[in-house]
């Protein structure tokens, strides 16, 4: 095992946090461009923590549920293990994109231990490997997709809780081709319910978002507001949501919908985000514009009754959206279905964004002034004031922090372009992960 001093140990994290000064000192055997390769990093994490039964990162007897030894993928935990020793085993859908990385990172920093279950057709493998990195702790990993119930029957083994982010979520898209987003996101989450119900899994935080309610004039949004969706996506969660109650009244269910707003940022290492010219949302198409000649960004309506004559928005840190799942885990402490807002109930206009990026970035956001698009309305915003004062939950971050993180994250590093244009994406992850040996596929 290594001495202390020759970890960058980021005090408060359990078991330290491994920052890239650590990893560029320490793997001297592998040339820079793999430091995060998942084959690498499974190698590098178990020579970190030689001290720990791994196993070869298969499942031991004496796992807090006295699981089979020698069941796939499961990694095992020593009594010597203390990075590895969790509260719960909780399995998270979805948990290679954007959200689910950052949550991941949370989870294993609160020494859970964590199952992935990612089809990785917008998630990322790469991804996973920066998150375990960044919490210094290992997630396992099943490849598969919601709607396959053989995958999800695999991933849910000896699981307390689930935390469901699966789904398909660019609106626009979701106008183009419902019946792909029906069939993924209610049919996935009919096969989830079902098999959770099957395994005994009764406790779910579900990722909902503020789409539910679809144009409203009342502000700000409360949970209790008429759900009206205006696309199939919207559609899509208010089901979801539809489904977990009737668990909850029928079946005993314990259930938390998560209603996000406008996700936005990355992560403080600078090693997770979100890829700027695949996103929908504004604060990446204007990082984007700054960084690409080619990515002109179009303001979307400038005579709306507001007080620069631009759509006002409810933007929210990715973090403090990974944080609310968290602080949703005390809310499954008894039978029901919960449902909650998550933003900061503080609106920001587009002129504000924009300005915001300026400021940030240190020169203007490259852009023209367009038309109104169909659908859009003034002002969206949220009342948190439930989430508050039930769960003791409330965002942290503020619109500058928002961007900043976003361009750090985008901007620098020696992957910094790839990042912008969305290449970051690896191919071959099986091919990755052919060293750990955690991969499921």
């Amino acid at each position: 095992m290594r001495k202390e001093s020759e970890l960058a140990i980021r005090p408060g994290a359990p078991g330290g946090v491994f920052t890239r000064a650590f990893w560029s000192a320490r793997v001297l055997e592998a040339p820079p461009a793999y430091y995060f390769d998942f084959g690498l990093h499974r190698w590098l994490y178990d020579r970190v923590v030689d001290d720990c039964v791994l196993d070869d990162w298969r499942g031991l007897d004496g796992g807090r549920r006295g699981q089979k030894a020698g069941r796939k993928g499961v990694i095992s935990r020593g009594r010597d293990c203390p990075l590895l020793e969790a509260v719960m085993r909780l399995l998270v859908t979805g948990g290679a994109g954007y959200i689910g990385t950052h949550l991941l990172v949370e989870l294993l920093q609160s020494e859970h231990e964590v199952v992935v279950l990612d089809d990785l057709s917008t998630g990322c493998a790469d991804a996973l490997a920066r998150a375990e990195a960044v919490a210094g702790r290992a997630c396992h990993f099943v490849q598969g997709s919601i709607t396959d119930a053989e995958r999800v029957d695999e991933a849910l083994q000896g699981c307390d809780v689930v935390l469901h982010l699966a789904a398909l979520k660019l609106v626009g898209e979701s106008v183009k081709m419902p019946g792909r987003y029906f069939s993924t996101n209610v049919g996935g989450m009919a096969t989830l319910v079902e098999r959770m119900d099957f395994h005994g899994v009764r406790r779910i935080v579900f990722s909902s978002s503020a789409a539910v309610y679809g144009p409203q004039t009342q502000m700000p949004l409360r949970e209790d507001a008429p759900l009206q969706p205006s696309s199939p996506y919207g559609v899509t969660k208010r089901l979801g949501e539809q489904m977990l109650s009737q668990m909850a009244t029928h079946r005993g269910w314990s259930a938390v919908s998560l209603r996000y707003f406008n996700p936005v940022g990355a992560h403080s290492s600078g090693l997770l985000g979100e890829p700027l010219c695949t996103a929908a949302s504004l604060v990446p198409r204007a990082l984007c514009a700054l960084l690409r000649e080619d990515r002109l960004l179009t303001v979307f309506g400038t005579d709306y009754p507001t007080a620069d004559g631009t759509c006002e928005r409810d933007y929210v840190h990715v973090v403090d959206v990974a944080r609310a799942h968290l602080v949703a885990l005390s809310g499954l402490e008894r039978p029901g279905h919960q449902v909650f807002n998550i933003g900061t109930g503080r609106p920001a206009s587009v002129r504000e964004v924009l300005v915001t990026c300026e400021r940030v970035a240190g020169r203007p956001v490259p852009h023209i002034d367009g038309d109104r698009r169909v659908g859009d309305i003034p002002v969206a915003f949220a009342c948190c004031n439930k989430v508050e004062r039930e769960l003791g939950f409330r965002a942290k971050h503020g619109l500058d922090e928002m961007v900043a993180s976003a361009w750090r994250w985008s901007s620098s590093g020696p992957r910094a372009k790839a990042r912008s244009q969305g290449e970051v994406k690896l191919t071959d992850a099986r091919q990755l992960w052919s060293r750990g040996r955690a991969w499921s596929a």
